[in-house]
């Protein structure tokens, strides 16, 4: 019984998720002109979270932008739900994405490009930095050096600087002493 529990929940689930897309793709659909953005730029998104207002009549989601499923830093759009409307959209995603970015394969490695942002925040290691769990092609994790428990986690994404969407790795890094959490690109 507590199976089929809890796959009955996990396909509503599902079928809730998949509405709430299509809701918000069409909404973008709809609206991309007026937002200055071509069918390439809301192709490819994916929900980063969402919320509830305190009456839980009006659901917020939290849309980030993606080029061949590498995330665009801070492109975000934001938008308001109540029964089955979107009923307020505002835009941070970038337009013409495609003729924006600059490469689909890092210059760097993630340990190449951490040890660089270590200098950049002069920071020395004390050992060897190394990946130490690759979560998917665009998330890794990769030992501080610093004897830390805390690991460097590497995210890939584009980075927009003026009008060029630069591929790089966004780093979560805790300082020695635990005083500051930096990330960094």
């Amino acid at each position: 019984k507590k199976i089929l529990f809890l796959f009955t929940l996990f396909i509503v689930n599902l079928g809730f998720s998949q509405m709430e897309k299509q809701l918000l793709q069409s909404y973008l659909e709809s609206n991309a002109s007026r937002f200055d953005l071509k069918s390439t730029d809301i192709s490819n998104w994916k929900i980063q979270s969402t919320g509830t207002s305190a009456d839980e009549t009006v659901q917020y989601y939290y849309l980030i932008q993606q080029y061949n499923d590498v995330d665009i830093f801070r492109a975000l759009f934001t938008a308001s739900v109540k029964n089955n409307a979107v009923i307020y959209g505002a835009n941070r995603f970038v337009s013409n994405v495609k003729d924006k970015v600059n490469s689909s394969t890092p210059n760097l490695s993630a340990v190449v490009a951490l040890q660089k942002a270590y200098a950049f925040l002069n920071i020395v290691p004390s050992q060897s930095l190394e990946v130490v769990q690759t979560i998917d092609k665009n998330h890794l994790v990769i030992s501080n050096g610093l004897g830390l428990e805390e690991n460097v986690t590497a995210t890939l994404v584009y980075q927009p600087i003026e009008n060029i969407l630069k591929l790089a790795w966004d780093f979560t890094i805790y300082t020695p002493k635990y005083n500051h959490l930096w990330s960094v690109r």
